[in-house]
């Protein structure tokens, strides 16, 4: 397992409650139980102490002992905290598995095993070469990728990832195929289907991931695991307000993908058509290759194609600690360009942060007075790519990379200032919106989920008149 960096904080920053702590430690646990030397364990778990503020609190919501937890801290023992760990996620597996006595059971609801709720079954082979073009929907681990022209289940249908990608659900309205990837809900059992999809979706069958290669769900761990349902009228009732969600999210998403479209036809209309004719000069005149080192207290920051030069404390998952120091490590201002190591996704990436990066990255300052925002949006367009950049490329596919001293001759486009400004503007407005859109298409998504966390558990009932309607 890698070492990591940053780690702690972004443990605090991602788990705020205790129940999503545990559940990444208990992802760690088992990475730990395939490499006990791994350092991930220790780091998460004294991470997971700090987010709950510290070891009193961690203590009482765990069911762990103040004592045990400050010993296995202050040892780094990592067994130590395996074995604490292990106390907690089985306690917590325990919780699961006996619903019966650690909630109380909502009125008019019933206990169940999934199998008696859902019964899933292994999809059918289907190999690319053998499918025919067709109208039905081949659902494989991650969703509907292809169609064929036959089919084997009826719908509608739910289908969830077997192998390969493992707790996504995916609801079909019209008759359809499950691969072999997948397992397919072969009887309803009288209970309403898109509850069903509701429901499974919200019992995170990532949980029941087995073996230690491709992962692959247990369908055997997942029919013995009880469960609490409503009436059937509570179900359609359910259904129907998370639909609502849905269709709000659909929306939104439709919006974006327009917005999305309009926003390329602007960098073609306002940029690509109109460089040919502005005035052009030599890269090494707009730009010039800066190298200050020695600054190692400064930030990490790391270069990405789709947020630019960003704090690494920003990135999500796991990113490699620097195993020799940052003294050599180039700093980064505000307004700076830095070359990508990944050129064959665009080449340059713009920085509103201050910080230090790898040495191996190529830092330019503008020479002469621009607009930041409009060269931003200039290194991302095809013709800059494919025209200006194509140039300065050497290797391929993966292992293309700027040739620097080709990069400088380079003769790139310079627009007046006002034109730059001018164009700039009406991108980044263009570019809000977007953001503004996937801010809400999230905000749709997290009330759905706070919406299924408390409906499909019976914390939150349908109210009567509400189901009356339906």
């Amino acid at each position: 397992m890698r070492q990591m960096i940053d780690f702690r904080d972004y443990l605090i920053e991602k788990f705020s409650d205790i129940d999503k702590a545990l559940s990444f430690l208990e992802v760690l646990l088992e990475e730990h139980e395939k490499d006990p030397d791994g350092a991930a364990l220790y780091y998460g778990f004294s991470a997971a102490v700090e987010a709950q503020g510290g070891v009193q609190k961690f203590a009482l919501k765990t069911h762990s002992t103040p004592q045990a937890i400050s010993d296995a801290l202050l040892s780094k023992d990592e067994i130590q905290i395996a074995e604490l760990l292990k106390k907690q996620v089985l306690t917590r597996r325990g919780k699961d598995k006996d619903i019966a006595q650690n909630r109380p059971l909502p009125k008019g609801w019933r206990e169940v095993k999934i199998i008696d709720f859902s019964p899933l079954q292994r999809g059918f082979d289907l190999p690319a070469a053998q499918i025919k073009e067709g109208t039905y929907p081949v659902v494989y681990s991650n969703g509907i990728k292809n169609h064929h022209s036959e089919y084997k289940a009826k719908a509608p249908g739910v289908v969830t990832g077997r192998s390969g990608t493992i707790g996504e659900v995916t609801y079909v309205t019209q008759d359809y195929w499950p691969h072999n990837t997948s397992l397919w809900v072969t009887d309803f059992k009288g209970n309403h289907p898109k509850f069903v999809f509701y429901f499974l979706q919200n019992l995170r069958l990532d949980r029941f991931y087995a073996g230690s290669g491709v992962p692959t769900l247990n369908r055997n761990d997942v029919h013995k695991k009880s469960i609490l349902i409503p009436t059937l009228p509570e179900q359609k009732a359910i259904a129907s307000l998370l639909e609502k969600w849905d269709k709000d999210i659909e929306k939104t998403e439709a919006l974006i993908e327009a917005k999305e479209k309009r926003f390329k036809w602007l960098m073609t209309r306002l940029i690509a058509q109109s460089c040919k004719h502005w005035n052009h000069y030599k890269a090494s005149e707009l730009f010039k290759n800066i190298s200050c080192k020695g600054y190692p207290k400064e930030e990490l920051l790391s270069v990405t194609q789709d947020r630019g030069v960003i704090p690494r404390y920003m990135l999500e998952g796991r990113v490699m600690s620097p195993t020799n120091g940052t003294d050599s490590y180039k700093l980064v201002e505000p307004g700076n360009f830095v070359i990508s190591l990944r050129s064959f996704q665009g080449g340059l990436e713009y920085s509103k942060y201050r910080g230090i990066i790898s040495p191996a990255y190529t830092v330019l300052l503008p020479e002469k007075k621009i607009n930041d925002d409009f060269y931003r949006h200039f290194f991302k367009t095809y013709i800059f790519v494919e025209k200006y950049l194509a140039l300065a490329v050497i290797g391929i596919r993966d292992g293309k990379q700027i040739n620097l001293e080709a990069f400088k001759s380079i003769k790139l486009p310079l627009p007046s200032l006002p034109e730059q400004q001018r164009i700039a503007q009406t991108l980044n407005t263009a570019q809000q919106e977007i953001y503004l859109l996937k801010q809400l298409a999230e905000q749709y998504r997290t009330q759905k989920r706070g919406l299924m966390q408390k409906l499909l558990t019976g914390k939150w009932r349908v109210k009567p008149n509400i189901k009356a309607r339906i």
